[in-house]
């Protein structure tokens, strides 16, 4: 019992304390030490915990929120609308097939032989059939080059001339390419 005691005397007095067991079959003695317990060093490292983790924290924060988002947007297509009437087709050289030609100045030299060009034709309703098509026994067909776009109407058998016998609503997609 005087043992703690004692180390209790010691603990509650701001000197810090070892306890020393003799090898021998003595007693076991404290021993106090000169250098008294400083509590503010542990308030020092509870405070450069919080600090360092803080820190780790915003470099994480920083690292993460340096990233940033690539937005690829896309060429935009164009996309013109017209509409041939059964007078705008004329018999083509060889006499095989019809052909209305369009003028779209929006296809230049570089496109014609870079981008691409959909052609959707409507014959009512607006209703959009992309071609090469067969519709009613004709066949529709298209060219293009640096400013037109040429349909071609002919037999589906590709035999025979057929001209088209009522308005047909044209759209020109142009698709852009880098």
């Amino acid at each position: 019992m005087p043992l703690a005691l004692n180390l209790l005397r010691f603990l509650c007095s701001n000197y810090r304390v070892s306890i020393i067991k003799n090898t021998q079959s003595g007693p076991t003695t404290i021993k106090r030490s000169k250098t008294p317990l400083n509590y503010n060093y542990f308030k020092q490292i509870t405070t450069m915990k919080k600090i360092l983790t803080i820190v780790c924290c915003t470099l994480v924060l920083f690292s993460i929120s340096s990233c940033t988002k690539q937005y690829i947007t896309p060429n935009p297509n164009v996309t013109l609308s017209a509409t041939l009437a059964p007078s705008d087709w004329s018999l083509y050289t060889d006499g095989k097939s019809y052909q209305a030609p369009i003028t779209v100045s929006e296809i230049g030299p570089n496109f014609a032989q870079n981008g691409g060009i959909i052609v959707a034709i409507s014959f009512s309703n607006g209703v959009y059939e992309q071609i090469p098509e067969v519709y009613n026994g004709i066949s529709y067909s298209y060219t293009y080059n640096a400013g037109n776009v040429t349909l071609y109407a002919q037999s589906a058998d590709g035999t025979t001339p057929v001209q088209p016998t009522q308005n047909i609503s044209v759209k020109i997609t142009l698709v852009a390419t880098n």
